[in-house]
């Protein structure tokens, strides 16, 4: 059993927690590899992000990936694209700020902040 199986966080699902995906993950990895897999996300993510921007606009499918074992680096593209596709949900001013979104993500869990909440 994966420690997302033991929490049951079910990726697949596009509406799913990335806040509790991420405290998870935040609880197992050292920190390097928990900036590193932000890092990831962020730079991959905004990538599929921008890409399914232009789908849309062209009248394209969105390109998603079904996450599923084995876990390859596309799932930095996926889950990333989420995770920003939700923060811009949340903060529309943060659509065209590259570093806002990465604090974002790298700060998802301030204390002032509801859960599932984006702050600063």
């Amino acid at each position: 059993m994966t420690i997302l199986e033991y929490k049951n966080i079910n990726l697949n699902h596009y509406s799913c927690d990335i806040i509790e995906y991420h405290k998870t993950l935040k609880d197992v990895l050292n920190r390097k590899d928990f900036e590193y897999l932000i890092w990831q996300e962020w730079k991959e993510g905004y990538a599929r992000y921008i890409e399914n921007l232009i789908r849309d606009k062209i009248g394209l499918d969105k390109n998603n990936t079904k996450l599923s074992d084995p876990f390859n680096r596309t799932c930095f593209y996926e889950i990333g694209s989420r995770y920003i596709s939700k923060i811009i949900e949340d903060n529309f001013k943060l659509a065209n700020d590259l570093k806002g979104i990465y604090r974002k993500m790298e700060n998802y869990e301030n204390k002032n902040c509801k859960k599932g909440a984006y702050c600063t």
